[in-house]
């Protein structure tokens, strides 16, 4: 991640916006956290667990931020290591 997206990244980083671009529900109230960031970043390759989908894929709430912060991280998260 270069320095320009983890400032472009803060605590003031509205996930709504997310809505418009992806089709994902987050509320308004809702910005970004980096402990949800990490949180959520590593549970991929766990989606087919019985701890996941009791936990992730039947809590709307948890399933839209998990869907959210997999979009953020698709978006920022580069190998370009020279910027």
């Amino acid at each position: 991640m270069t320095q320009g997206n983890i400032d472009g990244l803060s605590d003031n980083y509205d996930l709504e916006s997310l809505n418009i671009y992806s089709n994902i529900n987050i509320d308004a109230s809702h910005i970004f956290n980096w402990d949800e960031f990490y949180l959520y970043n590593t549970l991929p390759g766990l989606h087919n667990t019985d701890a996941f989908k009791n936990e992730i894929e039947n809590n709307i709430e948890k399933k839209e931020l998990y869907r959210a912060y997999k979009e953020l991280a698709r978006r920022y998260l580069k190998n370009d290591c020279n910027n």
